[in-house]
């Protein structure tokens, strides 16, 4: 689409959405890359001009999470285990009491037993 505004790209997702709806499917997340256009989406037509992890969904009330290119992340994530071998996550009261640890050498046992 030529000159895509974030007011268009959220009348296709309004309508997308409605149209969802009215089959078994359940929408949990919305994924854009970081193109200018679709910050303003997230923030000005999603969020009320402040951007947030999620929002409610209008239609199901349910929570939907907004994630931005998350192929990128998950390569950078890999890219970063690769190179360090071991990834230490603190501890996190409310989620993750006890901490955890992840290893590459997981992913290299994963791939010799695929």
């Amino acid at each position: 689409m030529c000159k895509l505004t974030a007011q268009k790209e959220h009348e296709c997702f309004n309508a997308v959405m409605a149209l969802l709806s009215t089959i078994t499917v359940r929408v949990v997340a919305v994924s854009v890359d970081n193109a200018a256009v679709n910050r303003k989406f997230y923030i000005n037509c999603l969020c009320n001009g402040k951007l947030a992890t999620h929002i409610v969904d209008s239609i199901t009330g349910q929570p939907l999470f907004l994630l931005f290119n998350p192929v990128h992340n998950l390569n950078n994530m890999y890219n970063n285990l690769q190179s360090r071998k071991v990834f230490d996550c603190s501890a996190m009261t409310n989620n993750l009491p006890e901490g955890c640890r992840a290893a590459f050498s997981g992913t290299v046992e994963l791939y010799e037993l695929e």
